[in-house]
């Protein structure tokens, strides 16, 4: 059986969805280098933040009547011509780093999805994955946030809400 992933994928201009909000994953990607001071380890990610890994059916089905929801909203902006993209922020507040992952933390909790359950990411902290290496899975942030966090100034990016299954390119 498949993976399902509900999540926030990072809002970038190859989408098209980049017109309102600057480019999550550039500015992911940018503050990385001015807030840790690292380079990148090889197998470079940064492009969502998982809200809930292997969902139940009600949770799939709330996250697509949302996403329906969201895209009926911006059909009716787009005709009256006062469109901002439905975008969900999330605060980049700490980091982590060893030397097969790094991570970026992020609050949910100002911003969370109508709709969802109050805890609406499953990870004991919501989060980022930037980089990995040496084959070691991106679940591997979990445990490195837990063990470590440095604190960061905050500064927010944009997603948008997706429902994946493994093997989906979206």
């Amino acid at each position: 059986m498949k993976n399902i992933y509900i999540g926030l994928k990072l809002l970038t201009p190859e989408t098209g969805e980049d017109v309102f909000y600057y480019n999550g994953r550039s500015r992911l990607l940018e503050q990385w280098h001015l807030q840790t001071g690292e380079t990148f380890h090889p197998n470079l990610l940064a492009h969502h933040c998982t809200l809930i890994f292997k969902p139940t059916d009600a949770e799939v089905c709330m996250a697509r009547i949302l996403d329906a929801e969201v895209k009926s909203l911006e059909r009716t902006q787009l005709r009256s011509k006062t469109f901002e993209p439905a975008a969900y922020r999330m605060t980049v507040n700490g980091y982590a780093a060893d030397r097969y992952c790094q991570a970026f933390a992020v609050d949910l909790s100002p911003y969370g999805i109508a709709g969802f359950p109050k805890k609406i990411c499953t990870n004991a902290i919501p989060h980022i994955t930037v980089a990995t290496y040496g084959g070691k899975p991106p679940v591997y942030s979990n445990e490195l946030l837990a063990r470590e966090m440095t604190p960061i100034k905050p500064f927010a990016v944009y997603g948008t809400l997706f429902v994946k299954t493994d093997g989906d390119e979206s």
